[in-house]
């Protein structure tokens, strides 16, 4: 997979991450960073969406990274670990910057 595939592919999940902070979104990366497992990661996601200990943005927050991950799940299971790595990685670096924010707006 290119790079332009990869984030392509960023973008895609991004699309369906609406409201969904950083800090949200690095637990499922880090997660996956360290087990190498997407399966895995996805259960903790979506254990996460319906856990009655967090606040109700949070839980909707995973919900919704739990959606954009399966809907992207074909594609994404198509990959290898450290392709899937980068591809999330470029997620988290969107949801920072996203276009048209702040000094990079255009005018």
């Amino acid at each position: 997979m290119t790079t332009e595939q990869k984030i392509k592919t960023a973008e895609k999940l991004l699309n369906n991450l609406i409201n969904v902070r950083r800090t949200e979104w690095n637990i499922f990366k880090e997660y996956f960073s360290q087990k190498k497992n997407f399966e895995l990661s996805l259960k903790l996601i979506k254990k996460l969406s319906n856990s009655p200990q967090l606040r109700p943005r949070q839980t909707e927050a995973y919900r919704r990274i739990y959606k954009s991950l399966q809907k992207e799940k074909e594609l994404l299971h198509q990959q290898n670990v450290e392709d899937l790595n980068e591809i999330f990685g470029y997620v988290s670096w969107l949801i920072v910057s996203p276009l048209g924010f702040g000094m990079w707006k255009e005018k």
